[in-house]
């Protein structure tokens, strides 16, 4: 099922959307035949297409189809796009969903420090226990994203962009959310220290990685769609050109997120952000 959708990722980067749909659609009737690992499988990568477009009820239908074990942490994770970066952990938490490497940079992200610092030091101990912290290179890289966040909420910039600048190295490849998460976390870290020229740097490097985004089982891609990161990283790179009177090329990107997402529900981060910043841009433009 991963390669037999690789074409609906190939129309995503053509901008082909109707097409993307029809590939997606295509295979309801297989999903709905299938049992077992096959169907589990099938949906989690239809949901992730379907959030590829911002259709978040769509990918809500794909995911309830799951077995109990993972349903609940797939329309969780549905729920946490609606929302802005603390609204989205305090919602996670609440739900008791935010555990290992992953929660430990949202929570630093949203300021819930002590708990990032608790995640972190479970991450550490159970990395130790299970695979070798030192050993195993995806762990390396998640401790160094975990304390780079962590720096980050602190204010200790220097150190964060240490730890984010080596992660984004070595994620650069991956196309995962975790890279394009890292890129957005280093572009605010340059930013705090005033040097935006290297903040739109690390953002267009980020953005250029556009066909690396796809889903699929690798390290960092679980329980995420690639591609919402990636766009997340176009629209704070839209944002930064404005600041730098770069207009045309904040209009060009706001122009193509806006198609990308002409099949999104309105209630998605990204659309209502989109919508913030035309209406921003409207009313400084009045007399």
């Amino acid at each position: 099922a991963w390669v037999r959708l690789y074409p609906a990722h190939r129309r995503w980067l053509e901008g082909d959307l109707e097409e993307v749909l029809n590939e997606v659609d295509s295979w309801r009737e297989t999903l709905m035949s299938s049992s077992g690992w096959p169907r589990n499988y099938l949906a989690i990568k239809m949901g992730d297409f379907y959030l590829a477009l911002g259709m978040l009820e769509a990918a809500e239908e794909m995911y309830r189809l799951l077995n109990p074990a993972n349903r609940d942490r797939y329309l969780h994770e549905v729920e946490y796009y609606r929302l802005d970066e603390d609204e989205g952990a305090a919602y996670l938490k609440r739900q008791g969903r935010l555990t290992g490497g992953q929660a430990a940079r949202r929570l630093a992200r949203a300021g819930l420090l002590s708990e990032a610092r608790d995640e972190l030091a479970s991450f550490q101990a159970q990395a130790q226990q299970e695979l070798g912290l030192v050993t195993n290179s995806n762990n390396r890289i998640s401790l160094n994203l975990i304390q780079g966040e962590i720096a980050l909420a602190e204010g200790n910039t220097e150190e964060a962009i240490s730890l984010l600048q080596d992660g984004v190295s070595r994620l650069q490849r991956s196309g995962s959310y975790a890279y394009f998460r890292c890129s957005e976390s280093l572009a605010n870290a340059w930013e705090r220290q005033g040097n935006l020229d290297m903040a739109v740097q690390t953002l267009e490097g980020a953005s250029q990685q556009k066909d690396r985004a796809y889903p699929g089982w690798r390290a960092f891609d679980t329980r995420s769609s690639a591609k919402l990161y990636w766009m997340r990283v176009r629209l704070r790179l839209a944002q930064f050109y404005l600041r730098l009177d770069r207009e045309a090329e904040a209009r060009e990107i706001e122009a193509e997120l806006r198609e990308l997402l002409r099949y999104a529900d309105p209630d998605l981060w990204i659309v209502q952000q989109l919508q913030s910043l035309e209406e921003s841009d409207a009313g400084s433009s009045q007399p």
